[in-house]
């Protein structure tokens, strides 16, 4: 996210008309010991964060992590990432990429507005994103995640992918292969990163109240298609072509 005005356009991202953020991304690149100055817990406004080229560095995904060490003291504890060099098992693939909160992820400069829970109506989800023009994001429902077209649809991905059936004791490894390759990315809260290479948390465009959103999180031991968690978390964000 940037504060360049006509940066984000209906021709470019998935939104309806231009939106220039109220807040810049704070440029993380350097930074040590988890801190993270400039992010405040905002429930209704955009925050997001860059922490430069991080990459997990071990292959496969999936590899513990425990005792292992990470450059620059990136993450709450010692675990397989470095900076600026791509992992050659890994590639690109590899890459930790932003942090946002719920507004910054739904591309909104107030979301005060969504209070209610939509999990039974996400047709009441905002219908716009920080994704690419042509994508969005995920949407979390009660419906049957194992119907094709559910608008159930972590839980339908986590389904295909890692033989989801509405347990969490199952391993998480498949959503971290080809072709997901979902990066274990931790999260951003109260000025801080956690857990880096233990969860990988990722933002759905479902509300659960004013300040709870619906979102997946995954470790080594489950997997959690609609699990919740505040509004002002920076997590990841991965999108769905529309």
């Amino acid at each position: 996210i940037v504060t360049t005005a006509g940066y984000y356009t209906p021709d470019n991202t998935d939104i309806t008309a231009n939106w220039t953020p109220t807040r810049a991304t704070i440029n993380a690149s350097s930074v040590t010991n988890n801190s993270i100055s400039g992010w405040y817990n905002d429930y209704n406004t955009p925050y997001s964060v860059d922490p430069g080229n991080v990459y997990w560095n071990a292959f496969p995904f999936y590899t513990n992590v425990n005792n292992n060490f990470m450059a620059n003291n990136w993450g709450s504890n010692p675990v397989k990432f470095q900076r600026n060099t791509a992992f050659s098992g890994n590639g690109e693939h590899g890459h930790v990429g932003n942090y946002y909160n719920w507004s910054a992820a739904v591309a909104m400069n107030s979301t005060s507005y969504y209070t209610s829970d939509t999990i039974s109506y996400p047709t009441a989800n905002p219908q716009t994103s920080i994704c690419p023009k042509g994508w969005r994001l995920p949407t979390i429902s009660n419906a049957d995640y194992t119907t094709n077209g559910t608008t159930n649809e972590f839980a339908r991905l986590t389904n295909i992918y890692a033989n989801y059936t509405g347990s969490g004791s199952l391993s998480s490894e498949n959503l971290e292969k080809a072709p997901l390759y979902f990066v274990r990315s931790g999260y951003v809260n109260s000025s801080q990163q956690y857990y880096a290479g233990t969860y990988g948390a990722y933002w759905s465009s479902s509300v659960y109240s004013s300040n709870i959103a619906y979102f997946l999180i995954f470790d080594s031991g489950g997997v959690y298609p609609t699990h919740l968690n505040s509004r002002d978390s920076g997590f990841s964000v991965r999108c769905v072509a529309r």
